[in-house]
């Protein structure tokens, strides 16, 4: 099947303009739409695993939208302020503009890391999906930030210690993690404000998903130091655990294990079973 790929631009909602990548495949109906969001820093456009999802749907006939928040990618504005619940706003703006652009009547919605709270904050504010798939997705902020900071705080103060899942609780020094996370922190790439934290201290995302358990699947690689995969607090009835998988399993031999099965997944006229 053939395909044209454009660049789709549109407003969010404190008026920046964003832009994604929009594959419509030719002669096919157009009816479902599927919504890439992306991760902590990243850009969506340029994630290898959402172009090789992207395409393959698009060989199914199905249109797709990889969007990139405001200050990354293609997308203008500044990432600094950035928040799960002004994600979830812009991803709303973005289906709104896909479903203006064509004859898209429901979406699926494919997040990787952070676009996994986004989509569980979308769905919170009355969002409808046809499916979720949650590639490694961060939803235990409150444990994953704790975990982030006592790995960086040790790196620093102790690098020979090496910090994991299971013994980061034994080196926290909740005081001082509290202390910090509201004054911001400057990352690899920007300074991300203290909203970001202050707004997940305590948030777990998993819920929202036990509610929509038949219609999501989780992807996550079982070597994932990033998002442990320990660090999910519910049961996914659909699941594919890639051996060996870090935390973008996007090498070629990753993405066989996963990404044929994920768009049987999105393109089953029910939840997989």
């Amino acid at each position: 099947m053939i395909w044209n790929t454009n660049i789709l631009e549109f407003d969010s909602v404190s008026g920046v303009k964003l832009r994604g990548v929009l594959v419509e495949p030719k002669g096919a109906p157009d009816n479902l739409g599927v919504i890439f969001i992306h991760g902590f820093e990243r850009a969506g456009t340029t994630e290898r695993k959402f172009k090789a999802l992207a395409d393959a749907l698009a060989s199914q006939g199905i249109s797709s939208l990889r969007l990139d928040f405001s200050g990354c990618g293609l997308s203008d504005g500044d990432y600094s302020f950035s928040t799960v619940e002004q994600m979830a706003l812009d991803a709303i703006a973005a289906a709104d503009a896909f479903k203006n652009h064509s004859t898209i009547k429901e979406f699926c919605l494919v997040g990787h890391s952070l676009g996994g709270c986004v989509i569980a904050r979308m769905l919170e504010s009355g969002f409808i999906s046809k499916k979720n798939v949650l590639i490694a997705p961060a939803l235990n902020q409150k444990a994953l930030l704790r975990y982030y900071f006592v790995r960086n705080a040790m790196m620093k103060a102790n690098p020979p210690i090496k910090i994991d899942w299971i013994n980061y609780v034994d080196f926290l020094d909740e005081k001082t993690f509290l202390e910090q996370s509201k004054l911001g922190q400057w990352t690899k790439l920007t300074f991300v404000s203290g909203n970001y934290f202050v707004e997940n201290l305590n948030r777990d995302y998993s819920s929202v998903f036990a509610q929509n358990n038949t219609i999501t699947l989780l992807v996550h690689g079982d070597r994932d130091d990033k998002v442990p995969l320990q660090s999910h607090t519910i049961q996914f009835k659909n699941n594919i655990v890639v051996p060996g998988g870090d935390h973008d399993i996007e090498r070629e031999d990753f993405l066989k294990i996963w990404l044929s099965r994920a768009v049987d997944f999105i393109i089953s006229p029910g939840a997989a079973e």
